[in-house]
């Protein structure tokens, strides 16, 4: 399982700017909690308030986040539009498997023959080394040999094809497969253009995009659990948001934060090593080193890979006029640096652009 960060443009809408009354209504109440918590942080009725106003999203946003889901729909695994999902027929394959293939099974009581995977027996029941037992037996809740785990026997290695008396059965049952008559065979229904099986709008990357806390037509998304509690460090007058129209996007101003946050790091770095805080070896993060003794600032960015570009790490993929792109489909990190600067750059300035937190 991973996650991966994809962008997506949204044409604006002539109605946004009726929807855009809303969002500023939002943005004064929401400035004036701020300064109220700020004044007296035991404020929790303010502090109650403003958690209602960024919970609630607003018309904007709603809109917005539709617009997302038609555009992603075509690359969800879990597709059911019939124009997005294809029949692959796994005949050939399980009925190999069903002829070869063995399994340990356990024959019950009434002579029954299930598989140590159906949930009649793995809900209850568990194998090791070779006996059985029963799951959270007894006062102390443990697997115990108890009498019922002793009337189970144990077939280790036994042919599916006995398992199961008809190879239907068998692809039903054990391969989740359904019957299709048109392609006359078994399978299952799946989207053959599928990257992903859920997905949010910000999720582990609501802060993306820095504009001015004044600007009215912005996306906060829904954060993930992994930064909850968590907000960057940002400029006064300024805000971190998971989207919003490129124009009002502050894209100089990141590009100087990124900079200016490389420079602090090497220094806070080359200054930990001078007091001691840091050994002469250096130290290993992750198998890397992060610093090593008496290197330069742009040795230390060479030797470990950093770049102070913009759109270097700014997403792993993007979609664009219905076409999904990513870094495999790029021959270098350059060529892909240069794919999302182009895709940006073409991007009208009032379109909007959103960070969707894709999981696989």
């Amino acid at each position: 399982m991973s996650h991966f960060i994809t962008l997506v443009n949204i044409a604006a809408d002539e109605t946004d700017t009726e929807r855009q009354a809303y969002n500023i209504g939002q943005i004064a109440a929401g400035i004036e909690l701020k300064k109220k918590l700020a004044e007296n942080p035991d404020d929790y009725t303010a502090e109650d308030m403003l958690n209602d106003v960024l919970r609630n999203p607003s018309p904007f946003e709603c809109r917005i986040t539709a617009a997302i889901d038609d555009i992603m729909a075509p690359f969800c695994q879990d597709a059911e539009d019939p124009d997005y999902i294809e029949f692959e027929n796994v005949t050939a394959e399980i009925t190999k498997s069903y002829k070869t293939d063995l399994c340990d099974c356990v024959r019950l009581p009434d002579g029954k023959i299930i598989t140590c995977h159906n949930s009649l027996f793995y809900n209850y029941y568990m194998v090791a080394d070779g006996v059985i037992y029963q799951k959270l037996a007894g006062r102390l809740r443990r697997p115990k040999r108890t009498k019922k785990a002793k009337k189970l026997r144990l077939l280790s290695n036994y042919p599916l094809r006995k398992a199961y008396k008809t190879f239907e059965r068998y692809a039903e049952d054990h391969c989740c497969c359904e019957y299709s008559e048109d392609e006359s065979g078994y399978g299952y229904y799946c989207n053959p253009n599928g990257v992903c099986d859920w997905y949010q709008v910000g999720g582990r990357w609501p802060y993306k995009f820095l504009v001015r806390d004044t600007t009215a037509q912005v996306i906060t998304g829904e954060k993930s659990w992994t930064v909850c509690g968590y907000e960057p460090d940002m400029p006064d007058g300024y805000k971190w948001v998971a989207g919003a129209k490129k124009s009002d996007i502050e894209w100089g101003l990141m590009k100087s934060l990124k900079e200016e946050n490389t420079v602090r790091a090497f220094n806070m770095y080359e200054e930990w090593h001078k007091t001691g805080m840091i050994p002469d070896g250096g130290v290993t993060l992750y198998n890397e080193t992060v610093y090593e003794r008496g290197e330069t600032y742009e040795e230390w960015l060479n030797r470990r890979c950093i770049t102070v570009d913009l759109y270097a790490d700014f997403a792993y993929s993007y979609i664009q006029d219905g076409e999904f792109y990513s870094t495999a489909g790029a021959e270098s990190e350059n060529e892909w640096v240069e794919m999302v600067k182009e895709y940006i750059g073409n991007i009208p300035g009032d379109d909007i652009i959103v960070t969707v937190d894709c999981h696989t």
